[in-house]
Parts: structure tokens; sequence; C-alpha cells
């Protein structure tokens, strides 16, 4: 149906009046909204600049494919294509970013006063500074390995860019140190214990070898089959197969035994379940002394009280124990933790022999 002009002209009233009415309102408040909009850029300009500025610095690390000579051969594993490389590296990622490495970066470059404040270290012994410094570091630092070229990334964020800078660097260089076999944890005499019966076995292999081409030579037996050949490699794989499964079951325990310890990290000292999972002489001498020392001390408040100075003596004396067995629940910790890196060192030493022989 076709309207007529009459109501053309009533919309086109109606659109023009709306319009004019929305117009006058927004003239009206126009200042206000003005107003908030500048307040709105004041404050958030005022926000950014009293906020402490966090820089980032990023260290790279070539990492090359190949594991250390656990064997003691001269040989140097290469494990650069397949599942093997993908685990190694990962592994390194795992390293470059744990707990021990980072302690061992602060304390080697002194970089408790960089990562902790006067008044944070006032009432802290060494190890606790120690420890708070490597928490921290480990919140603030962060590895990359985005891409398949063996160049890996540490990034350090500081409220200082030259702090940041020499972190970051600091780490790499300790990374370095560890990755040529020069970092000497307190690992060793664990690391020497696991590898004990790794070596043994690989004497006695490298021994039957030398027999069996001592017999070869003495009877003009030295070009050995391909057969022969074959069947010394089999042996070598199952030899070698047959310590990497009693390696993982050591590693699992210990995996599990490190998960229960952090679980009951903060359990009382005297009734915290993970001291029964090590054998810990010093410990066990702490307790008895502490023991002793607590009924003393308790017959001491019943007799002079708790103000007496013989009573504060003996007090100080209980807590001195005190705290001594909270240092042995560090020791243990860290002695698992080393047992569990000795240990994944060992399994990685066997895979790579395994695969080698392969």
């Amino acid at each position: 149906m076709a309207e007529s002009p009459e109501s053309d002209a009533d919309d086109e009233q109606v659109l023009t009046i709306d319009f004019r009415r929305y117009a006058s309102a927004l003239r009206k408040y126009i200042w206000l909204l003005a107003a908030l909009i500048i307040m709105s850029v004041a404050g958030a300009v005022v926000y950014t600049t009293r906020q402490t500025p966090i820089y980032q610095a990023t260290a790279s690390v070539q990492v090359e494919p190949k594991l250390p000579d656990l064997l003691g051969t001269g040989d140097v594993f290469n494990v650069a294509a397949g599942a093997s490389s993908a685990e190694y590296y990962k592994q390194q990622k795992q390293v470059l970013s744990s707990y021990t490495l980072i302690q061992k970066t602060i304390d080697s470059n002194d970089l408790i006063p960089k990562l902790l404040d006067e008044k944070e270290r006032k009432d802290l012994s060494h190890d606790d500074q120690l420890d708070l410094a490597t928490q921290r570091l480990q919140d603030a630092l962060t590895v990359k390995y985005p891409d398949n070229d063996r160049i890996f990334y540490v990034s350090v964020k500081s409220s200082s860019p030259e702090d940041a800078k020499a972190i970051a660097n600091a780490h790499v260089s300790t990374y370095e140190s560890y990755a040529k076999g020069l970092l000497q944890l307190s690992s060793n005499t664990a690391s020497e214990a696991l590898q004990a019966e790794f070596t043994e076995a690989e004497t006695k292999l490298r021994a039957a070898e030398q027999k069996i081409y001592d017999f070869q030579a003495k009877n003009d037996m030295v070009a050995v089959t391909i057969e022969a050949q074959q069947s010394l490699v089999q042996g070598n794989i199952l030899s070698f197969t047959s310590k990497l499964n009693d390696a993982q079951a050591h590693l699992i325990e210990l995996s599990a035994k490190l998960a229960e310890m952090k679980k009951e990290q903060g359990e009382d000292v005297l009734e915290n379940p993970s001291v029964m999972m090590g054998d810990n002489p010093s410990y066990e001498t702490l307790r008895t002394q502490y023991y002793t020392e607590k009924s003393h001390l308790i017959e001491l408040e019943k007799d002079l009280g708790p103000k007496n100075p013989d009573y504060v003596i003996q007090k100080q004396k209980t807590d001195l124990l005190y705290q001594a067995m909270q240092g042995q629940m560090k020791i243990l910790m860290r002695g698992t933790q080393d047992l569990y890196n000795a240990q994944v060192a060992t399994n990685n030493g066997l895979l790579a022999e395994i695969d080698k022989n392969k």
C-alpha cells in the first residue's frame, strides 16, 4: 500500500525532534563526561608512575645433546635424534629451573643481598637466607626452549635492570659449569654410591670382552662373524636393560619419598614422619638430647619459675637443640633431592648406552 505525503512528513518531524532531544542532553552533560575522562586518565597516570618498574633480562645458552661419560671409557654419548633427544632437553630444562642449581648460583655469586633487603636478612641465619633467596629467584626465573635449535633462554625479573642481567648471566654460567662436570654439589658421595653397581657391571663386561678378544687372537679368530658381534651386542643390551629396570625402581622410590617429605615440610620437627625415611644418626642424637634438656627445663619451671636466670639459660639451650633438629631436617630433604638428581643422571646414562648398542 502506498503512503501519503503527509505521513512521510510526520515521520521526519518525529526523528528530528528525537535527535534534538538527545543532542540537548549531551550538551548538558558534556562537561561532566569530560571531567570523568580527565580524572580517569590522571588516575591511571598517577598509579602507573607510583608502581615500581620491573625489568627482565634474558641470557641464552646452547645445549649440546650429549651426556657425560658415566662409564669412564672416554666416550661421550650423543643423543641427538629421536625420543632420547627430547627427553634429554626436557631434563636440561628441569635442571636449569631446579632449586639445587638456583641455590648454587646464589651461593657462588653472593646474590643474597640482591634478592633480599636488609630487613628480611636481619633475623635469619645464612642457610635460611639462602633458602628464602632461592625460593624468590625460582619464582622470578623462567626457562624457555621455544625452538628445536638447542638454545635455552633464561629470563630473570627484577626491579633493577643491572641485577636482572647479572643474575641471568650468573645462572647460565653455573649451568655451563654443571654441564661440563665442574659443578660440585653436595651429592658427590650419593652419586658415587648410586653409580657403583653400574660401574662394576661395566668393568666386568669390558673384562669379558677382553677375554673373548684374547682367545680369538690366540687362535687366529680375530675376524669375528656378524652373528658373534650381534650376540655380544644383544648381551650388552640385556645387561644394561636389567640395570635400568633396577635403577628405574629406585628412582620411583626416591620420587615417592621426596614427595612425602615436601608434603610434611610444615610439620613439627618432633612429629614429622619424614625423619623415619632416612638413616640420620645426628638427628637421633639431637632428639635424645632435646628430650633430656626439655625435661630439665620443665623441672626448673616448676621449682624456680620462668623468670629465673637458670631457667632462661636452659630455655635457650633447649631452643638451640630444636633449631639444630630443624637444620637436620633440611639436610635430609636436600640429601634426598640430591639422591634423586643423581639417580636421574644414572638412568639417562643407562638409556644412552642401550640406545648406542641398539
